[in-house]
């Protein structure tokens, strides 16, 4: 039996070749992920390892709480830093500053990173605590003027010392002379983050601490231990806000911190590369399921001359093992290669991976052999139970490599209708629970019941697939993919229009404008040809063909439902966010223009909103900020500005004495008094990283969404002052202006932008402006997310192509008389593309339903989060139709060739 497994392999090379492929791709971006994430680790640890290796002991505010924005903890004052140098065993001690600080390029523009911080420091003045190299004609900063920079900074702006940069921070914008330019370490940034370096006091002044620290670093004299040092540190430091750690433990907290800012990302990749490997579930499946039926003279014969039902089920499975080794193997080596295309991806938007050698454990590879392997052998094992129980007499059969027995009218049983019903009913209950009932692990909840409504629609779809074949074939179908052949076309030709416009310039543009026409073009003519052929003979073949056997068409075309229905959930769910924010936009925003922020992470200075309000032209300016504090034992961002101008610029729409919140009292959004069952004048512990635990008093509520719209939910609002008391100083993420009477937008925007121009880092826009600037970037999101779930879209056309390919093989008698009797190959073809087309529109309608239901479901129980309008992008979902109309004719493509070229009589020779 292993010989006769192993022919069997070979002798199917290019079927299971196809197979393969779909475990290839997932396992790959698994490996990759992996790769990229201990490579990753190593780099990071190897680099901080090094330039922490001064470092004995620290001294910093112990952690208050740790939210989505990072740990929150206190400032060391300064007279820690003489109670340190006076301890026994120190060597040496310096404070150091961590504050925003954001480079401005040489044409006016603020420097950015594609999410890598800006980060400003006080130049350590001890060298062993100094992890910066400065190059050659550079020297430290001395004067509150000047500043180093990183190496990645000035190559990326062009700056050399000497030159004049303006620095963006909490304070007014400020020229500065670059007297310096380092690495950190050995790499030219850390991260990829840009880096400005001032003196310590002109440091605590930008971060607006004056007399504070973020923390104390020390040098151990020769022979004291860290442990050691750090002991004796502790008896001195005695402030109960304040710990000491060894600087071994200081430097491996880092580099878990490091690890954990990547963990967001590497979870982002192994999703998808689940969701590859799922829907690479389907095409094994199917692939196996037609081998074996194909197989089921063969099979017979085996059986006949003393093979048993076990031993025939051994050999299917065997050959999935063959399959699933091979292609585990090779995804492998791939996913070593596309974790060099992660790092060179994260390059390209500014965060920087340190180059090193590629990490490759052995866990990495026995984790990709296994998931791979063990994934194609579950795929296989309903179709080698189903060989081994063949019977021997099915080798005296004429033909029919697939025989089904039809149970109903649509093929199928009541126990597969029963069995499918249950399994999608259990699966939307889990998914609903997870998202209205708020458990726990909602996440999981939600994760396992969309999982299971897959399987589930899977179950049922052979129930419809006969009918819906039927009607996806009919001739209004064809008449609509003709429509969408001609709007393809137009665009080929406009392509073409546009390129001859543009000759003059003969560059590489033009020349990819000509052949991306080209293949719309030809793209337009097959599908032209393939929506005409609902009206002839051809078509109905391919239409009976679909119809022939429901099980194939639903398992073929599951596995495109499964990326279709990610892609309509993610439209859905994206059309609805924009939808809700521009709804919240018009009626919570009074104000006329608004200021925003391009760095959420800092903002800008705070006198950018008092030369605004300054204006005559303007009425209001109330500038909006936010900070971090847990209230009530949870996490939360607290806005703050002068509640007045708040109340003027929002349409607010609570209850309470908003405008005369006192130092100690606060506004709570009214969806948060609601879930935690607040009244007004209730007392609420909240908190803070600085100042600790104080009281505060609801004395207002307001429309949740209502403040700061387009950003994280601010569920808390208090007056600037008592934020200013409780919170470090920060940066104003916003800026809502209503103009004085008869002001106009012209007249406005003529004074106000010369003092905006001066903020790089800050945009001056109108609400419809503002609107566009929060969809842009969820769009970016969006379309990230859908160039990775085209690695789904790409497996299940394979999935398609595969199963047209084997089963033409299967009619090959079938084919031949067909065309003994008149067929042309051109007919032929045209029969299996329209087919294909029904196939691929069946997986497309099934996904577009789910998807709509999973984005409706998630839209209903966000609604208490500022997501309150159900969208449904038609525009987007239409295209998704016509992309699978056209990924259905490439699938044929090959298949269609194949079967047409066919010698006539050897078809009819063939059993």
């Amino acid at each position: 039996m292993w010989k006769v497994t192993l022919r069997g392999v070979w002798g199917k090379k290019l079927r299971f070749l196809l197979t393969g492929l779909a475990v290839v791709l997932g396992v790959a971006f698994m490996v990759g992920t992996l790769v990229f994430t201990d490579t990753t680790r190593a780099t990071f640890n190897d680099l901080f390892s090094d330039v922490s290796r001064g470092t004995d002991a620290v001294v910093r505010g112990k952690k208050a709480f740790e939210s989505n924005f990072g740990e929150q903890r206190a400032r060391v004052p300064e007279s820690v830093l003489a109670q340190v140098q006076g301890v026994d065993g120190v060597r040496a001690a310096e404070g150091g500053i961590q504050t925003y600080a954001q480079l401005v390029k040489k044409d006016g523009k603020a420097l950015k990173t594609g999410g890598a911080p800006n980060l400003g420091f006080n130049y350590p003045r001890v060298p062993e605590l100094n992890p910066f190299v400065l190059e050659p004609g550079s020297r430290a900063p001395e004067t509150p003027d000047e500043i180093v920079i990183d190496a990645g900074s000035a190559r990326n702006t062009g700056y050399r010392v000497g030159d004049t940069a303006t620095v963006l921070t909490l304070q007014t914008p400020k020229e500065h002379r670059i007297t310096g330019i380092g690495k950190f370490g050995t790499v030219d940034s850390p991260g990829g983050a840009t880096v400005v370096l001032f003196t310590e006091a002109e440091a605590q002044r930008v971060a607006g601490v004056p007399g504070q620290f973020d923390i104390v670093s020390v040098v151990g004299a020769n022979g004291v231990s860290q442990a050691v040092l750090a002991e004796r540190i502790r008896r001195v430091v005695t402030d109960p806000k304040l710990e000491v750690l060894t600087g071994a433990a200081y430097t491996k907290e880092t580099q878990a911190q490091i690890a954990k800012s990547f963990q967001f990302f590497n979870t982002f990749l192994y999703v998808f590369a689940g969701v590859a490997l799922f829907v690479g579930i389907f095409l094994i499946y199917n692939t196996f399921t037609i081998v074996v039926a194909q197989r089921l003279r063969e099979l017979a014969l085996l059986r006949a001359i003393g093979a048993k039902q076990g031993q025939v089920m051994r050999s299917i499975l065997l050959e999935s093992v063959v399959v699933g080794l091979f292609a585990s193997a090779v995804g492998v080596v791939g996913g070593i290669g596309l974790s060099q295309v992660l790092k060179a991806g994260l390059g390209a938007v500014g965060i920087d991976i340190p180059s090193s050698g590629i990490v490759v454990l052995p866990a990495t590879v026995i984790t990709g052999l296994v998931v791979g392997l063990v994934i194609t052998v579950l795929s296989s094992i309903a179709p080698a139970i189903r060989a081994g129980r063949i019977p021997p007499m099915a080798a005296l059969r004429e033909g029919g490599a697939e025989t089904q027995r039809s149970t109903g009218r649509f093929g199928v049983s009541i126990g597969r209708l029963v069995t499918g019903l249950g399994i999608f009913a259990l699966g939307t209950t889990s998914l609903l629970f997870g998202l209205f009932a708020k458990p726990d692990n909602a996440i999981l909840y939600v994760g396992v019941g969309a999982i299971v409504i897959f399987v589930g629609v899977f179950v049922l779809a052979p129930t419809f697939a006969r009918p819906l074949s039927r009607a996806l074939g009919a001739r209004p179908v064809g008449v609509l993919v003709a429509a969408l052949a001609v709007l393809l076309g137009a665009g080929g030709v406009g392509l073409v229009v546009g390129g001859f416009i543009n000759i003059g310039t003969l560059n590489v543009m033009v020349a990819f404008l000509f052949v991306a026409a080209g293949a719309l073009i030809a793209a337009a003519v097959t599908m032209f040809r393939a929506g005409r052929a609902a009206f002839t003979i051809a078509g109905g073949l391919g239409r009976e063909n679909a119809m022939r056997s429901p099980r194939r068409t639903a398992a073929t075309a599951s596995a495109l439902m499964i990326g279709v229905a990610l892609v309509a959930f993610i439209a859905v769910f994206a059309q609805s966010i924009k939808a809700s924010t521009g709804k919240i936009v018009d009626d919570a925003f009074r104000a006329d223009l608004v200021v925003s922020a391009a760095n959420f992470q800092a903002g800008f200075s705070p006198a950018l909103a008092e030369q605004i309000g300054a204006l005559p032209e303007v009425k209001v300016a109330a500038a909006l900020r936010i900070g971090v504090a847990r209230v009530d034992g949870n996490p939360g961002l607290i806005g703050a500005g002068d509640p007045a101008k708040t109340s003027e610029a929002f349409n607010l729409s609570g209850t309470g004495d908003f405008v005369g919140l006192s130092q100690r009292g606060f506004a709570v959004a009214d969806t948060t008094m609601k879930s935690k069952g607040w009244k007004l004048g209730e007392t609420v512990p909240v908190l803070f990283a600085q100042t600790g635990e104080q009281s505060f008093t609801i004395e207002a509520t307001y429309k949740a969404g209502a403040i700061g719209v387009g950003g994280p939910p601010v569920n808390y609002f208090m007056s600037g002052s008592a934020f200013a008391a409780n919170f470090p100083p920060t940066g104003d993420l916003q800026v809502a202006v209503i103009l004085a009477p008869g002001v106009t937008d012209k007249a406005a925007n003529s004074a106000i932008a010369p003092i905006v121009d001066r903020y790089p880092s800050a945009e001056l826009q109108d609400q419809t402006g503002y609107k566009r600037a929060q969809e842009k970037q969820i769009n970016q999101l969006v379309n990230l997310i859908f160039g990775l779930l085209a690695l789904a879209i790409v497996i299940a056309i394979l999935g398609i192509a595969n199963t047209l390919g084997l089963s033409i093989y299967e009619r090959t008698r079938e084919i031949g008389l067909l065309r003994a009797v008149g067929m042309t190959r051109a007919q032929l073809r045209d029969a299996i593309r329209w087919e294909s087309v029904i196939v691929a529109l069946f997986g497309t309608v099934l996904g577009v339903v789910v998807g709509v239901f999973f984005g409706w479901a998630v839209v209903e129980a966000l609604k208490g989060n500022g997501i309150s309008t159900l969208a449904i992008p038609y525009t987007t979902l239409a295209a998704v139709v016509g992309l699978s109309v056209l990924s259905g004719i490439v699938a044929a493509i090959a298949p269609a060739r194949r079967a047409a070229k066919m010698n006539v009589l050897d078809a009819i020779a063939s059993e």
